[in-house]
């Protein structure tokens, strides 16, 4: 017969493992696994979730340091996964506006989403686009609108322009 006492100890320890808070020890970004220190103990490698991991699959690790959540079905800890991510003050959240969706990247830089309407602001210091775009309004660069921009020096009619050239050619 079991020991009612021993079962209560190990009801008591498995409800304890079922959620815990931790935070983020390392990261083997090559097999999608982390551990999380959990008080004292450090976990098994463990997967973490994510939103999607199917056909359509998105990619975030988490970083040694973060907060997160370890859920242990059963309160069995080597079966565990990571729940990313909880903000602490060691590492706050990127703002403060509920109308922003803000990405902080570990470089410094920025990722700021702001949709108003069918309006989307892309604020980097540089972008590259691969493929071709379409804009249904208009295109400015540097402050020089595209569809009212004019050259200076060609002859009315039936005349190309030269192509452009870098700092010149745009009155």
């Amino acid at each position: 017969m079991i020991d009612p006492s021993r079962q209560i100890a190990e009801l008591g320890r498995r409800l304890d493992n079922l959620i815990a808070l931790g935070v983020v020890a390392e990261v083997d970004a090559g097999a999608a696994r982390a551990r999380a220190r959990v008080g004292a103990r450090t976990s098994a490698w463990l997967p973490w979730l994510t939103r999607r991991a199917g056909d359509a699959a998105d990619w975030w690790a988490p970083s040694a340091g973060e907060q997160v959540l370890v859920l242990s079905p059963g309160g069995d800890p080597e079966l565990g996964v990571i729940l990313p991510a909880i903000y602490a003050d060691a590492r706050p959240a990127p703002s403060a506006d509920p109308a922003r969706q803000v990405i902080a990247l570990p470089d410094g830089g920025a990722l700021e989403i702001r949709c108003a309407g069918v309006t989307l602001v892309l604020d980097a210091a540089g972008l590259s686009l691969a493929g071709s775009m379409t804009a249904t309004g208009e295109v400015t660069a540097s402050g020089i609108p595209l569809s009212t921009h004019l050259h200076g020096g060609v002859t009315p009619g039936l005349q190309e322009t030269d192509e452009p050239t870098a700092g010149g050619g745009i009155l």
